[in-house]
């Protein structure tokens, strides 16, 4: 027997340039360094050398391959992402992997239970959850925050 989940929510799908990624980490630079004081990973001044030099993003991403997200322990660059904005806004955002090759992976505040939720969390209104995350969208170059759906199948 197959067992089947999904994740539903608010955020939008990682579709994110090479400049774009490095600059949001080097623009949240303290809340990176928080991140790496828990994580021992450096990642703020590896992408700051990155910067300098003109890394490729193929350095980066096997640096960070088993970077794993506070929330989600799906591993990957972009779970630093989801980090950040949950240490900014106190929202537990997830990095979630597509489980279809070509689909694009994303940054999701899932539908949750109530007592899923912190009491922040449960206090904010659509439009203020859409606020929060147009924020980074806008500084990531990717338009309105986005229903995410993302099905798996076991």
């Amino acid at each position: 027997m197959s067992a089947a989940s999904s994740v539903f929510g608010i955020g939008f799908y990682t579709n994110i340039s090479d400049k774009a990624l490095a600059a949001f980490i080097d623009n949240h630079g303290e809340t990176v360094k928080k991140l790496d004081n828990e994580t021992g990973l450096e990642a703020l001044s590896f992408v700051r050398e990155r910067l300098g030099t003109k890394m490729p993003l193929d350095d980066l991403m096997e640096k960070f391959f088993d970077y794993e997200g506070i929330y989600s322990g799906d591993t990957g660059l972009c779970a630093i992402i989801a980090d950040v904005m949950y240490k900014e806004s106190g929202v537990g955002f997830e990095y979630r992997v597509s489980p279809e090759v070509g689909e694009s992976d994303a940054v999701v505040f899932p539908v949750a239970f109530p007592w899923q939720m912190s009491d922040f969390e449960k206090s904010l209104t659509e439009k203020a959850m859409e606020d929060i995350v147009r924020k980074y969208t806008e500084e990531l170059g990717l338009g309105e925050p986005q229903d995410i759906y993302i099905e798996y199948c076991g």
